[in-house]
């Protein structure tokens, strides 16, 4: 999860496009590909990848909200089984849930939640989510 992260935080848009053209739209093949490039040879350097790349602005679409969406879903992919509690902001949560209720992206979010009912904790925040 650690290079997957990485390399999600070093592939713009051409790069991507590339990768998955020279896969034959094989999405395995792309992400093996460039989870060769940040894995490291050791743990240590993989998470040296990773703390190198924390800064890096690019993304492979504009879709900002799944970009935020893979932080949130595989930061908690590297916590639990480390026991490590770790909360993202509401905010942050509700702008992925809106995106991925609205989209089908990397999974078909969108028609897997079609016909549910979508609840938010607080009617504010529902407000927000409806909004």
């Amino acid at each position: 999860m650690v290079a997957h992260l990485s390399a999600a935080a070093n592939t713009g848009r051409w790069a991507w496009i590339r990768s998955i053209v020279a896969a034959g739209f094989n999405p395995a093949e792309h992400n093996a590909r460039l989870l060769s490039r940040y894995q490291g040879r050791t743990p240590e350097e993989t998470l040296a990848n990773f703390r190198d790349s924390t800064t890096i602005t690019i993304a492979p679409t504009k879709d900002y909200p799944a970009c935020l969406g893979e932080v949130i879903v595989h930061g908690q992919d590297i916590a639990e089984p480390r026991g490590l509690a770790l909360v993202p902001e509401r905010a942050a949560l509700l702008e992925v849930a809106r995106y991925f209720a609205q989209k089908d992206f990397a999974v078909n979010s969108r028609t897997l939640v079609n016909g549910l009912l979508l609840e938010a904790e607080a009617a504010e925040e529902l407000r927000h989510c409806m909004s």
